[in-house]
Parts: C-alpha cells; sequence; structure tokens
C-alpha cells in the first residue's frame, strides 16, 4: 500500500489502469476538500515564554542558578536575580527575609511586594 497524503491506498498513486474512475474522483475532491477546510493558520511571531504580568517568586532559601523565578516552590534567590528574570510588567513576589543586595539597580518597570522585608 502507497500513502498518498495521508491517506492509505490500495493502489499506487498515481493509480493505473484498471481502476474505478469515480472513486477516484470522488478522494482526490474529498483531499482538495480537507486541505481547504483544515489549512492551520501559523504565526511567525515567537510565544513569549512568561507573558508580561507574570509573577516572580525570590526567598531567602531559594536559588538562582537556573531559575526564571516562575514557580512558586522554587524561588529565587535574590532579587538582582528576579530582576534580571523579569519582563516589564512582572510582579516579583518577595518572601519575608532579609536579602542582602547593596548594589541593586532596577531598571525595568516592574512591581514589587511582600511583606517583612528588609533589603542591605
Amino acid at each position: 500500500m502507497d500513502v498518498w497524503e495521508g491517506f492509505f491506498l490500495p493502489y499506487p498513486h498515481p493509480p493505473t489502469p484498471p481502476y474505478n474512475t469515480q472513486l477516484y474522483k470522488l478522494m482526490h475532491a474529498s483531499v482538495d476538500a480537507y486541505r481547504r477546510e483544515s489549512t492551520p493558520i501559523v504565526s511567525t511571531a515567537a510565544p513569549a515564554l512568561h507573558p508580561a504580568g507574570s509573577l516572580r517568586y525570590v526567598a531567602t532559601i531559594g536559588s538562582d542558578a537556573g531559575n526564571d523565578c516562575i514557580n512558586p516552590v522554587m524561588p529565587c534567590a535574590t532579587i538582582a536575580h528576579a530582576v534580571s528574570e523579569a519582563n516589564p510588567g512582572d510582579t516579583l513576589d518577595l518572601a519575608d527575609g532579609t536579602y542582602n543586595e547593596s548594589s541593586l539597580v532596577i531598571t525595568k518597570a516592574v512591581n514589587i511586594q511582600g511583606q517583612g522585608v528588609v533589603v542591605q
């Protein structure tokens, strides 16, 4: 059996006589109709890994290594790393604790929230 346009056919394509002309035309018309109706809409824009407005988690017991700060169970350790991973419009959720970040510079429009946080 040959594979033709995703259909398994009991004869080689193009079919050689003798074959059922009406059946061949019907199958060919069905494939054309399928192509017209199922043409996918393809976007050329790359999807954002994390949409703007994502929550980024930071805790003194976290880790920065290979961490995008999105998973609340695996927070980042430093505010600076969370800022570097953040997109404009993201919110940094800081767990209570003392963060030693004397050279912290925030150059993105991010929101920062948390209680019991000390940054020194």
